[in-house]
């Protein structure tokens, strides 16, 4: 609900940019930040957005997919070392994994739907059930069967109150420059990197605040990388909803009962924050030295909240 213009979540949470700031121009931030740090063509954002788009949300819900499947399936140390998911949202699931795992049997299995696989045959799912779901879809409503098989979100917590959709969508994208986990989750024993940090957050105070001290907040931060630094990280942060056939269950390990879920699949979305860290380097660049002094290297999506389980899991 945070999405939603004028909702209680929107004006007391916003877009969770991070630190003071709640409120952006998604369409400006989703152009700007897929041209200057994704290396994404500007002719395709302009004459192809939607194709582009579709790219980059397909490989994140298959990222997404996969990252749930090591979770499940693999030992702990596994989904650590694999960098899929941050650290502090790993430990949450790993902690529910292991969680009376002697007495419950628990599956999840997520499917992503995209585009590619919505034809594909699932032989768990209620196939007459999904195709009123997929057809509904089509007309921005609920089907009106009220005795599907097919749930239309978490039974329990609701995730989030939107159309019935059948692609995943980006809801957000931007990208904090200048910034990155690894300054500020390593302040203690480093002096520039707390300085760095504490910068940040008055800019962004100064941002939100309109006091007119974010163009030489932002100069400060500019010089000090041409000067000192020659090379800096920045996170681009992307949220999107991504629509599942989900299956969970979880049965009792001597009775065989379910004591929660169901065996069937279900329609659910869930609400997916990824971040990427590209590294940018200044580079001499002998035909247009004055336009185009920085070179960016392009690092790996990495999940980092799912259904805002972390308040998401904000850099500042």
């Amino acid at each position: 609900d945070r999405f939603i213009l004028d909702s209680a979540d929107y004006k007391s949470k916003g877009l969770l940019l991070g630190g003071n700031a709640t409120t952006s121009n998604p369409l400006t931030d989703f152009y700007a930040t897929a041209y200057f740090f994704l290396q994404i063509p500007f002719l395709d954002l302009l004459f192809s957005r939607k194709a582009t788009e579709r790219e980059l949300t397909e490989n994140m819900a298959y990222a997404f997919q996969q990252s749930m499947k090591t979770l499940i399936e693999n030992p702990p140390k596994e989904l650590k070392d694999s960098d899929m998911m941050q650290s502090k949202l790993a430990d949450l699931f790993l902690s529910a994994r292991e969680f009376d795992k002697e007495k419950y049997d628990v599956k999840l299995e997520i499917e992503p739907l995209t585009l590619a696989n919505q034809d594909d045959d699932n032989e768990d799912i209620d196939v007459e059930d999904f195709d009123k779901i997929l057809a509904a879809v089509k007309n921005n409503k609920k089907p009106d069967d009220t005795n599907s098989d097919v749930s239309y979100g978490d039974e329990k917590d609701e995730m989030i109150s939107v159309h019935f959709m059948d692609e995943p969508q980006i809801m957000s994208m931007f990208v904090l420059p200048f910034l990155s986990r690894n300054m500020t989750e390593n302040t203690k024993n480093n002096r520039d990197n707390l300085d760095h940090v504490r910068q940040y957050r008055r800019l962004l105070t100064s941002i939100n605040t309109y006091d007119g001290k974010e163009v030489q907040l932002s100069r400060e931060l500019m010089e000090k990388f041409q000067k000192s630094y020659r090379k800096c990280e920045n996170t681009v942060i992307c949220q999107v909803l991504i629509p599942c056939r989900e299956t969970f269950v979880v049965k009792d390990k001597e009775s065989g009962d379910i004591v929660r879920g169901s065996p069937k699949s279900r329609y659910v979305v869930h609400l997916v924050r990824f971040e990427q860290v590209t590294k940018t380097h200044m580079v001499k660049n002998r035909f247009f030295p004055a336009l185009f002094p920085f070179e960016n290297v392009l690092g790996q999506w990495q999940i980092t909240d799912i259904d805002d389980l972390c308040d998401g899991n904000l850099l500042l």
